[in-house]
C-alpha cells in the first residue's frame, strides 16, 4: 500500500494510489481521473512555481 498522512485529526489518508490492477478496482475508482489532473495543473504550474520560488 502506498504511503500515508496523519492530518491534525488523527485519520490516516491514502497519499499515493494502492497500485492495484483495474479489475479489483471499484468501478467508480477516481485514480486515472485523479491523475490526468494532476498531470495537467502540473504542466500548467511547473514553471511558474520554480520561478516564484527561484530555481
Amino acid at each position: 500500500m502506498g504511503a500515508s498522512v496523519r492530518p491534525v485529526c488523527g485519520r490516516r489518508l491514502p497519499y499515493a494510489d494502492p497500485g492495484l490492477p483495474a479489475p479489483l478496482l471499484p468501478a467508480d475508482w477516481p485514480g486515472e481521473r485523479a491523475a490526468a489532473v494532476f498531470r495537467g495543473l502540473h504542466e500548467r504550474l511547473r514553471d511558474a512555481g520554480a520561478t516564484f520560488v527561484g530555481l
